[in-house]
């Protein structure tokens, strides 16, 4: 139950998020709105490279965690938050500086 019940209320989230936009956006479409929306895409272009950071991070938290826990600076398998910050930085940075097609892809 609780499995359906995630990916509906992103459904929902972003229909309303969209609605809400073009409703606000195409009664006041000017130049200047159009110039604002673009800047706004750096933004949206980062927090996509973050997103996707994060969520193909977790195969290298896994093995960054493992290595960890075998060589003895760990005590039990549990990812620590430096690890998950370190990875989800790196795929960001990786994907910003030369994944546009990703980001492309993704965003399409």
């Amino acid at each position: 139950m609780a499995c359906g019940v995630s990916p509906l209320a992103g459904f929902l989230a972003g229909l309303l998020i969209i609605k809400l936009m073009f409703t606000v956006l195409l009664r006041r479409a000017t130049p200047r709105i159009n110039h604002s929306l673009r800047r706004l895409q750096w933004l949206g272009a980062a927090w996509l490279a973050f997103a996707h950071g994060t969520n193909d991070g977790q195969k290298s938290m896994g093995i960054i965690t493992l290595v960890l826990l075998l060589g003895g600076f760990i005590t039990d398998f549990t990812v620590p938050y430096w690890v998950m910050l370190l990875c989800a930085t790196a795929i960001t940075l990786g994907t910003m500086s030369g994944g546009w097609r990703i980001v492309r892809t993704v965003g399409y």
